[in-house]
């Protein structure tokens, strides 16, 4: 299967690319970090460098070449920022994704998005992935709701929008760091008495789950 992995040089897109080559997949990766596309293209990866917040050109289509699936796993994720940079990484982004999708002949688009677009102030479980979306919280929910609509209005992509919460993992250079970093200043705090409740979601859970998604089916479980 020939695959399309955006983002390759971020924590999840290395893993995926990774996987992907190993169970003989033709890979070709997209980033912006040349020098992170090289450790990629160690792996058997073919690296285009780019930016998705640029719209594609039909020499990056002929470098991208033909493929299956695309996996859009680029964003930009953090807590601040600016809504116009959010707007551009995020949905522009997606929108270009999707237009390189259809150019190069994919017949799935799979989208990682984020729990962040249930986020509300109050407590929740046992969240339906129907359930409706609350008024985003920061700019970066707004982004990722925004993206999914276009997503999944791109029936001819067979669109599959996963929603992976708190990645970690070997190569993790986001959460785990800072919860090591806050663990030798001293003992982690207690969230509400230690009765609050979180999920944590393994690199390599959150990959598989994206193998499920690209393999030719008609219905995919999640």
């Amino acid at each position: 299967m020939r695959v399309i992995v955006s983002g390759a040089t971020g924590f999840l897109g290395g893993v995926l690319c990774r996987r992907l080559t190993a169970a003989d997949n033709e890979v070709t990766g997209l980033g912006r970090d040349a020098e992170k596309g090289n450790r990629v293209k160690e792996m058997g990866v073919t690296f285009v460098p780019g930016d998705l917040g640029d719209p594609p050109n039909a020499r990056s289509m002929e470098a991208v070449g033909q493929a299956d699936s695309f996996i859009h796993a680029a964003a930009l994720s953090s807590a601040w920022g600016t809504r116009a940079d959010f707007m551009r990484a995020n949905v522009i982004g997606t929108r270009h994704a999707l237009k390189l999708a259809r150019a190069v002949g994919a017949r799935r688009f799979v989208f990682l998005s984020s729990t962040s677009v249930y986020f509300r102030f109050a407590d929740q479980e046992l969240l339906r992935e129907d359930a409706p979306l609350p008024s985003p919280v920061n700019f970066y929910a707004e982004s990722k709701q925004l993206a999914e609509i276009e997503v999944l209005a791109a029936k001819d992509l067979s669109p599959i929008v996963l929603r992976p919460r708190a990645i970690y993992g070997a190569g993790d250079t986001a959460l785990l760091p800072r919860l090591i970093r806050a663990a030798r200043q001293g003992s982690l705090p207690l969230m509400r008495g230690g009765l609050a409740r979180t999920n944590l979601t393994h690199v390599e859970d959150v990959a598989r789950a994206i193998e499920l998604a690209v393999e030719p089916q008609e219905v995919v479980l999640g």
